[in-house]
């Protein structure tokens, strides 16, 4: 591979779209979307669907228990 053709970078993360993101949290599709609009979920758009990295979902679980009371275990 020349060094015209090598990828500028690399996304080493897993990209999940709105429905597996719901699926992962167990709630529908309409929360994980009005949770990405208000910004409390991190994600973006693109061609008008909403994708989010796993990584992201995972912070927002941990941030989601620490508000509600629960401790954050290491």
């Amino acid at each position: 591979m020349s060094e015209s053709e090598k990828p500028i970078f690399y996304i080493a993360e897993e990209l999940m779209t709105l429905e597996s993101a719901a699926e992962l949290l167990k709630v529908s599709v309409n929360t994980v979307e009005r949770e990405l609009r208000e910004g409390r979920l991190k994600g973006f758009k693109r061609l008008k669907k909403w994708y989010v990295f796993k990584s992201d979902v995972f912070k927002y679980i941990r941030e989601g228990a620490t508000k509600e009371g629960g401790e954050e275990t290491e």
